[in-house]
């Protein structure tokens, strides 16, 4: 293994394949002899030779069929078969894996599976599995790829991420039964679910009141110090992350302190524990603190200067600082919008904007007027496509051009094909936010 990656550094690609090739046949027991034969592959791959990296993946399903990477590689195969027009080979991989392997990327999966059947005239098959995507996770990124393919039916055309047509798909903002959005009713239903006195549900226990950090967290905010009372808080609701009853008072209290992410995440992860299954089966109430509109006023005005969706600007905030205006990224990203210096610096010159410094950022009127041009630049940069110009404010739009000219008009096949993780993993959960914030406030 050694030397096949000593010979790839190298540049003999060749010699790196065959070595890999070569262990993998000779040690056929060893752990990492499906490995190898993935490493041979994605050299194939990278060198543009799909026929080469084909068999070493197909190798790996027949010879280590109980390995990780089998599933792995038999998605790889399916999605390239169908970006290559070969839709038959892409329909086997892809059924060979749902088959096999019915828990890898279910969801991702059965989407492409649905677009190589679409595109070979099997429409019955297509509908039948788009559908069983949506029926179990109409919310996630190919759950709304599947509702929107199950709309056009054309699996030859090229998919686009409808982000404009969202309303189309998008399921009602409650399923529950006399749900009127108030939290009277949210409290009931809250009531039966834990077995107490709805009375209870917004006192916070005395493990809380009584919490040196609870305590320390509120004189922080009262003396300003917001940095240091979000660590102290942030303790406190990770000791309580399990306590259901107790997730939905501080909710409410994270709300009522101006704490709004551990606000949104407290009554994220009690929809996650309830019996709703899915969001949208929760009280209205529940779904609209977990998808809230914080600076409503501010974030609505620069998304529409800047012929933005202002619910697709919510789901990207939600996305990048979960509404936490003093957020702070590895990579020095700042604010609602998560904004770089540099591109802060960028964006005050072309704005003319007076005396701009890189503190003047966190306030939440700059941080969202920048975000909302920087997007609508990055979009006309990247000739008016939005998903293009989502993957350049996530990864730079040099990269995203780059991106988009190697994988064609294709939204999927271009998310897909993303050659690092953040940005595919960035887009899809916007693509899930705005299903949501469409379907709780598209309507109003």
């Amino acid at each position: 293994i050694d030397r096949a990656r000593t010979l790839a550094a190298g540049g003999d690609s060749a010699g790196a394949r065959r070595t890999y090739r070569t262990f993998a046949r000779d040690f056929p027991n060893d752990s990492l002899a499906a490995d190898a034969l993935w490493r041979s592959g994605m050299l194939a791959l990278n060198e543009g030779s799909a026929v080469e990296a084909a068999v070493d993946l197909l190798s790996i399903a027949e010879l280590f069929p109980n390995s990780e990477r089998a599933p792995q590689a038999l998605y790889t195969v399916g999605v390239g078969a169908y970006a290559n027009q070969l839709y038959v080979e892409s329909i086997d991989a892809l059924r060979r894996a749902q088959t096999t392997y019915p828990d890898y990327r279910w969801d991702a999966v059965g989407y492409w599976l649905g677009r190589a059947q679409a595109a070979k005239g099997e429409r019955a098959a297509a509908e039948a599995t788009w559908q069983a995507v949506v029926d179990r996770a109409p919310d996630i990124y190919f759950g709304v790829m599947a509702a929107q393919a199950l709309r056009q039916l054309n699996g030859t055309g090229g998919a686009v991420v409808e982000m404009a047509n969202m309303r189309a798909i998008a399921g009602p903002p409650s399923r529950v039964a006399g749900d009127d959005g108030s939290q009277a009713f949210a409290e009931q239903w809250l009531a039966q679910w834990l077995q107490v006195d709805t009375a209870t549900l917004r006192q916070l226990p005395a493990t809380v009141t009584a919490d040196p950090d609870w305590i320390a967290g509120q004189l922080f905010l009262a003396v300003d110090e917001r940095g240091d009372a979000l660590a102290a808080l942030e303790r406190v609701y990770v000791r309580h992350q399990n306590d259901s009853p107790t997730l939905y008072a501080l909710s409410l209290e994270f709300e009522r302190l101006q704490a709004y992410r551990l606000s949104l995440i407290a009554m994220a992860r009690l929809l996650q524990f309830s019996p709703a299954g899915l969001v949208e089966n929760a009280p209205l109430f529940l779904q609209q603190r977990a998808y809230p509109r914080r600076f409503a006023d501010l974030i609505t005005a620069e998304s529409e200067a800047n012929g933005i969706e202002p619910l697709l600007f919510f789901s990207l905030i939600r996305q990048e600082s979960l509404f936490e205006e003093g957020a702070r990224s590895f990579a020095a990203a700042q604010g609602l919008a998560q904004i770089i210096p540099d591109t802060g610096a960028w964006v005050a010159e072309r704005l003319a904007y007076p005396n701009y410094t890189n503190d003047l950022v966190y306030r939440p009127y700059i941080n969202v007027k920048f975000g909302a041009y920087y997007l609508d630049w990055v979009r006309d940069y990247l000739n008016g496509n939005l998903v293009s110009a989502l993957v350049g404010y996530n990864a730079g739009p040099g990269n995203s051009d780059i991106w988009r000219e190697a994988a064609g008009q294709d939204d999927a096949l271009f998310v897909e094909q993303l050659t690092i993780n953040e940005p595919r993993i960035y887009i899809h959960a916007i693509v899930s936010n705005l299903y949501h914030y469409t379907r709780l406030y598209g309507m109003e």
